[in-house]
């Protein structure tokens, strides 16, 4: 796919085929060499001095594509439609406020909230989208981590009214305030959410410290979760009824499942998963991936939902800049990689998609 100018950040999202077409009837497709697409299977966003919102066809040809002046935070699909949340100039204050944006595909089918909040400089920000909600989650590692839960409704009319489509759940910080005179960091170590409730696991100070402590954070309240303090990491996390079930590995032993009460209190003896352990379904997924770049090569690598590492790493490509932007979502069987390189010859920065097949062991 051909671009002129390098880009600062790419995001590749999935999109939700049981939601119909992405882009409206009639709309012309962009020139593409693919054969065209009645559905969008992917959303691209191409993020440079504006956003490129692009919806790609099965073939991975342009169905859609259009220009929009924010830079987002970031971005999900939610009821087929890709949300973006964004820090926008206060037209009341110097401070910064948020914006959320459920994007149509073309200016006039935009839904936009602005949000009572102020926008919260660096830092990252982590998202997850189920059935009609959203969550963004902020957090800089210094200070409480910041949820903003989103609830979508396509039905609900964009004039106003009782219901209106995008609506906003109030944010929530999800840990206790931190004293940072003792320089307590502050670690989001997993995200659930459903179709109505969200829940973190959060810590407080640094894993060896022995003032450190973990908080199991809700919409309604945070409390602490004593079994996960020596936790190295939460590889999975589900919400199953008044439970949040987690997949934590820890330094000496095998990962354990536990299942969380409301109380921060275990509701079951914690269970150790072996290396072929079947999860149940709740917390079944799609391997974990992430891009990272070693002497000039792209590498795809995975690991399972324990936490084991699926060696080897793929070698995706081979690039001379390790600064430019990629991107990488699992879809199916398939990772779907996408990344800017350099074509000397041409003098451009074209984007290029690699698929990785994981369907086998």
């Amino acid at each position: 796919m051909p671009w002129a100018v390098p880009q600062r950040r790419l995001t590749l999202l999935a999109m939700n085929r049981a939601e119909g077409p992405q882009v409206a009837e009639g709309a012309p497709p962009q020139p593409s060499a693919q054969p065209p697409s009645t559905r969008a299977e992917h959303a691209l966003l191409v993020e440079g001095d504006a956003t490129d919102v692009l919806w790609l066809d099965p073939a991975l040809g342009v169905r859609g594509r259009r220009t929009v002046a924010a830079r987002y935070d970031a971005a999900l699909v939610v009821r087929g439609r890709v949300l973006g949340l964004a820090s926008t100039p206060s037209t009341t204050a110097s401070a910064a406020t948020y914006r959320a944006t459920w994007l149509g595909a073309s200016p006039a089918e935009d839904v936009s909230l602005a949000l009572p909040v102020q926008a919260l400089s660096g830092g990252a920000t982590r998202r997850l989208s189920a059935q009609a909600h959203a969550l963004f989650v902020w957090t800089d590692g210094r200070r409480p981590p910041l949820a903003l839960p989103f609830h979508v409704d396509p039905r609900a009319s964009s004039r106003g009214g009782a219901h209106p489509p995008l609506r906003f759940d109030g944010e929530r910080a999800l840990s206790p305030p931190v004293d940072l005179a003792d320089a307590r960091a502050v670690q989001v170590l997993g995200l659930a959410l459903t179709d109505g409730e969200y829940a973190a696991v959060v810590r407080v100070g640094a894993a060896e410290a022995s003032d450190s402590q973990v908080w199991l954070a809700t919409a309604r309240a945070h409390v602490p979760v004593d079994a996960l303090e020596d936790a190295a990491a939460i590889e999975a996390m589900a919400i199953v009824g008044s439970e949040v079930w987690v997949v934590a590995t820890f330094e000496f032993s095998r990962p354990l499942l536990l299942r969380i009460a409301s109380s921060g209190e275990l509701a079951a003896d914690p269970q150790e998963l072996p290396r072929d352990a079947s999860l149940p379904a709740a917390l079944a997924g799609g391997d974990p991936a992430r891009l990272l770049v070693h002497d000039g090569r792209l590498l795809l690598r995975r690991r399972n939902l324990l936490g084991d590492p699926l060696p080897p790493d793929i070698e995706v490509a081979v690039r001379a800049d390790p600064s430019l932007p990629a991107d990488v979502v699992r879809d199916g069987a398939v990772y779907l990689v996408v990344f800017q390189d350099r074509d000397v010859a041409s003098d451009a920065w074209p984007l290029r998609f690699v698929s990785v097949d994981c369907s086998a062991p």
